[in-house]
């Protein structure tokens, strides 16, 4: 039902001004060409947050450097209890009177035809849902931008709950005012990809070459970019002035009464227990903002360190196999040797620079890693073994028992120390501060009992021959999607060592030389047992990332594209998602990513 009110006690609404500001501290318009035209998608529940935000950015005027700005709402019908769907239109009707009038309802589809409440991890499911169906609906609406009213108050009960759990250091943060939109790993065009698309719709582009079985050359493998991401320009404004804006500007809003019973979920509870105000002063309100911003303070700064860090590194990327170069500089962690410094600041000087190394070596890992997410703890052992320099004599005994091999495994990752510089491409500088510091990072080879990555395509029937159809994130690495015009089922698996002689012996001679050449160039060693390889009937027909594949029949009605998944390796270079005027080849030169090494 409408929610209405007095005017909050010393609550002022939000104006236009503070908005813009809110919004410009943690957002970038996309520059380039066609960047005059913004488009900015508002997920809007109808709640006072919500219609807040939507009442705000209805008002806002756009800068110089932006033509105009478009506000598209967004309301998900959850369908969890009756009349969810009139709520919805309900909403959508509010929407209008501030003219919003392109309003998309998204309805959810829970799975089965039980009640979706009654599910042991409702909660969980319904977010899911929830953000996999904004994520589609920005994607389908060219949305690279998605905004959401959580506020301040919304940070301080996070913060209580991560309390309650045991949450300590940078769990404390809380809510982040900007991140890449959750839940929708797999999602080409929201998850972390999309931008080489935009790219060519922006500049006219054609699309890259398709590999098939008559090309021999080793293929320029793209690196993604791009996705949506959500922003909370609200987080530092109290509900209070929420309610106040909406008020002042007699704009309607829908109360969940649900919300204020603390017997529903814990958030509710811990909701009730901050507004009681009985609560020590220790974990009030404000005491817990403050927390928040110190731990956001404290990750900041830290992430601003390692990030010129990682800059110094050496690096380079054969994404035709995975395989990513780095070296070190030797003095990249370096300790003040000073003698009279006291031994308390030694102990926390060692502690931020640990902690810098698990930052450093994780930007890394997850280049190359399947797993979406690899957590910091974990690193603490390879931290050891690949920056010795941050510990002196005998301080690595405080941490766990490692030996002196120069190769190990961590997050699906193997990683092994370079003997010389001389064998990392592309790096014979002489520089002697990189010297004997060199790495490689290559994809682990898949155990007996790991889950083995796979992709089915089946057959299409009509006779155009393009690539088309949804992309596929395989084994968390490649970007993959295939036009199979055979009359067989097409299987994207991990190329095996009973598949070498086979494949081998189905190219032409002319090109067998040039294949045990790419081979063991691109993917030498156990390196090639993690390529993607396209399969029919159990027999290899392709090696999509290699550009090769037999002359039989099934092959040639094959067509693919592949990419290598988004790569972070620093933010001091234009991204393509923020420059569609330039060319990507120079955005891959500029990161000293090299796809054809």
């Amino acid at each position: 039902m409408p929610g209405t009110g007095n005017l909050p006690r010393k609550a002022l609404p939000i104006t236009s001004s503070e908005f813009f500001r809110a919004l410009f501290a943690i957002w970038r318009p996309q520059q380039g060409r066609g960047s005059k035209h913004q488009r900015i998608g508002l997920a809007v529940s109808g709640g006072v947050d919500s219609m807040a935000l939507a009442r705000l950015s209805r008002d806002f005027r756009p800068t110089s450097r932006l033509e105009e700005i478009e506000f598209r709402p967004f309301v998900v019908d959850h369908k969890a209890r009756p009349g969810s769907t009139e709520e919805a239109h309900e909403v959508v009707s509010a929407l209008k009177t501030l003219g919003f009038w392109k309003t998309k309802i998204l309805t959810l589809k829970w799975p089965g035809d039980i009640d979706p409440t009654t599910l042991p991890n409702f909660e969980t499911l319904a977010r899911k849902l929830r953000f996999q169906a904004l994520g589609d609906a920005c994607r389908h609406y060219d949305i690279r931008t998605l905004l959401l009213a959580h506020h301040e108050d919304d940070q301080a009960e996070t913060v209580l709950m991560r309390l309650t759990k045991g949450h300590r250091g940078a769990g404390l943060e809380g809510i982040k005012p900007a991140s890449n939109i959750p839940e929708c790993r797999g999602m080409h065009g929201v998850y972390e990809s999309g931008a080489l698309d935009r790219l060519r719709h922006i500049l006219g582009a054609p699309m890259e070459s398709v590999d098939t079985c008559n090309k021999h050359k080793s293929p320029t493998i793209q690196i993604e970019g791009g996705g949506v991401t959500i922003h909370r320009p609200l987080l530092q404004f109290s509900k209070d002035r929420l309610i106040a804006t909406c008020l002042s500007a007699d704009t309607p809003w829908f109360e969940d009464h649900t919300n204020e019973n603390p017997t529903v979920t814990p958030r509710n509870a811990i909701r009730q227990l901050l507004k009681s105000g009985n609560l020590p002063e220790a974990i009030q309100k404000s005491s817990l903002l403050a927390v928040s911003r110190r731990k956001r303070e404290e990750k900041v700064g830290m992430n601003s360190r390692t990030e010129r860090r990682v800059l110094r590194c050496k690096v380079s990327l054969d994404a035709r196999s995975g395989r990513l170069f780095i070296r070190f500089p030797k003095d990249l962690l370096q300790r003040s040797r000073k003698s009279n410094t006291p031994e308390e600041y030694k102990g926390r000087t060692r502690q931020r620079l640990i902690t810098m190394a698990a930052l450093i070596l994780r930007r890394f890992l997850e280049i190359v890693s399947p797993l979406e997410n690899i957590s910091q703890l974990k690193l603490q052992t390879a931290v050891y073994r690949v920056f010795p320099e941050v510990f002196e004599s005998g301080e690595s005994g405080d941490g766990p028992e490692i030996n002196s091999a120069e190769s190990f495994t961590v997050a699906g990752v193997d990683v092994r120390k370079v003997a010389s510089k001389d064998n990392v491409p592309g790096q014979r500088d002489k520089e002697s501060q990189y010297e004997d510091h060199a790495w490689v990072l290559t994809r682990q080879p898949y155990g007996r009992f790991d889950p083995i990555p796979m992709i089915s395509f089946l057959p299409r029937t009509h006779s155009k021959r393009s690539v088309s159809g949804p992309w596929h994130l395989w084994d968390g690495r490649y970007w993959i999607r295939v036009y199979n015009h055979t009359a067989k089922l097409v299987t994207v698996r991990p190329f095996e060592p009973a598949d070498l002689i086979p494949l081998r012996s189905s190219l032409p001679r002319w090109v067998q030389q040039n294949f045990k050449d790419s081979l063991s160039a691109a993917a030498p060693g156990k390196v090639r047992w993690t390529l993607p390889a396209l399969v029919t009937e159990g027999k290899v027909v392709a090696l999509p990332t290699l550009g090769f594949g037999g002359q039989s029949e099934e092959q040639r009605g094959l067509r693919w594209q592949i990419r290598y998944k988004k790569v972070d390796l620093g933010k001091d270079e234009k991204d393509p998602t923020k420059w569609w005027g330039g060319r990507y080849s120079r955005y891959l030169k500029a990161r000293g990513i090299n796809s054809e090494t």
